[in-house]
């Protein structure tokens, strides 16, 4: 609880997810895909950004199956 204006507020604490190790391997290779499509922007090379697109694509596809 945490007091706030004079009230108390109940603070709810979510429940944490565990993840296994193929989401954890996922969710890598879609941060790794974003930060090079980023790179790619800024240097301007589309062809960093297209590498960076298709693992985040990849990931996606299999994330949904």
């Amino acid at each position: 609880m945490r007091q706030q204006n004079g009230s108390i507020t109940r603070i709810k604490i979510n429940e944490r997810k565990i993840m296994n190790k193929y989401q954890v391997e996922g969710e890598v290779k879609d941060l790794a895909g974003k930060v090079q499509e980023r790179v790619g922007k800024l240097i301007g090379s589309k062809e960093l950004q297209a590498k960076g697109l298709q693992k985040q694509v990849i990931r996606n596809a299999v994330h949904q199956h």
